[in-house]
């Protein structure tokens, strides 16, 4: 299974931008690309808009995943503390009793 981290992807996007620079700067310099290279250098900018969308989808999951666990996490500890008094409040009805059995 390949794991894409963002890290991973802003180095793929970095490189890809300092390709496309020099693409950019070795254009000006030789105007008389030929076709296959001008489709090269239209592949790369295509696949860095690509991989800078794919960036801001990562961070979006990231954020919508963060907010899920800390949910998560809040409603596990509410739900603990609910059952913890109720447990309390059970003990204290057992405790009740005996004492009402103990003085009749």
């Amino acid at each position: 299974m390949l794991w894409i981290t963002n890290a991973k992807v802003k180095k793929v996007i970095r490189f890809l931008l300092r390709f496309e620079m020099y693409a950019i700067n070795s254009q000006r310099v030789c105007n008389n690309l030929s076709e296959q290279q001008q489709a090269k250098l239209q592949k790369i900018k295509e696949l860095t808009t690509i991989l800078k969308d794919t960036d801001k989808n990562l961070t979006i999951c990231e954020e919508i995943l963060s907010t899920y666990i800390k949910k998560r996490l809040r409603d596990k500890r509410e739900e603990m503390q609910r059952s913890k008094d109720l447990e309390n409040k059970m003990t204290e009805i057992l405790e009740n009793l005996k004492t009402r059995l103990l003085v009749e």
